[in-house]
């Protein structure tokens, strides 16, 4: 069973990877063409920066998704079926046990985990205000070493990594 478990995950991952590079493919073909047929005032919108993002960055998500997450779309539900006529085959009284238990277990996780969100979103909002404040020192150095204020930037830095670190520990 193990063997032929592992021949058949061989040949649907095959089978998943030229699925998704023909998917590719097309889209690499397509885009180019519709591009073309856009209206010249989106186009103008856009940088092209943009648009090579797409081409390389977006159609790699597209790729990894249908060479992995497809998968994975078509596998669980069929996993959860076995697992829970397997588990029933083996110990119903079992079953049924963590078939309560989990839903609570998660109720709970759930609450304490509510605090930590809160918490992270605001650690993320200090971390983006205190790189805020690193980018300007470093794009605006001649500036700042032209008007001497070094130590003022230096002091400001301190100051919002500090209100940082205090917020982290409370």
């Amino acid at each position: 069973i193990v063997i032929i478990g592992i021949i058949s995950l061989y040949f649907s991952k095959i089978m998943l990877f030229r699925f998704a590079n023909k998917i590719c493919l097309s889209l690499y073909k397509l885009i180019p063409t519709h591009l073309v047929d856009l209206p010249i005032p989106f186009l103008e919108k856009k940088h092209s920066g943009d648009f090579i993002s797409l081409l390389t960055n977006d159609l790699s998500i597209v790729r990894d998704y249908f060479e992995v997450d497809f998968y994975n779309i078509l596998l669980q539900p069929l996993m959860f079926v076995g697992a829970t006529v397997y588990m029933c085959f083996i110990n119903w009284r079992l079953f049924l046990g963590s078939v309560v238990i989990i839903p609570i277990s998660l109720i709970i996780a759930n609450f304490m985990v509510k605090p930590l969100k809160k918490h992270t979103t605001q650690e993320q909002e200090h971390l983006s205000h205190l790189n805020v404040i690193a980018l300007e020192n470093v794009d605006r150095m001649n500036i700042i070493k032209s008007f001497n204020i070094e130590n003022v930037r230096k002091h400001k830095y301190k100051n919002v990594n500090k209100a940082q670190l205090k917020s982290g520990y409370n």
